[in-house]
């Protein structure tokens, strides 16, 4: 919730309908893994050393065919050739 990393924050109130307006969409598609995305995760962590959890956003990223991630965890994810990494606060 981007209440104090901007120039001009939201209120609460402002981001806590956003919010819910997020949630009430009914077009979200759930991202799931099979164990190919273990194995592709497995290899990606030997090739990064990042954490596992990381590697198997990464990996469940690579099979549904999306290219870009948004986090200020810049740190843990450019390691990740495959992928762009932008952070939505700089």
């Amino acid at each position: 919730m981007s209440t104090k990393k901007v120039k001009n924050p939201l209120t609460i109130a402002e981001a806590s309908q956003i919010v819910g307006d997020i949630c009430l969409f009914s077009r979200w598609r759930v991202m799931s893994y099979t164990s190919e995305t273990i194995i592709s995760a497995m290899a990606l962590f030997e090739k990064t050393k990042k954490h596992f959890g990381d590697t198997l956003i990464v990996a469940t990223m690579l099979e549904a065919n999306i290219s870009h991630i948004y986090t200020e965890n810049i740190s843990d994810f450019k390691s990740f050739t495959e992928i762009k990494v932008i952070n939505p606060f700089e």
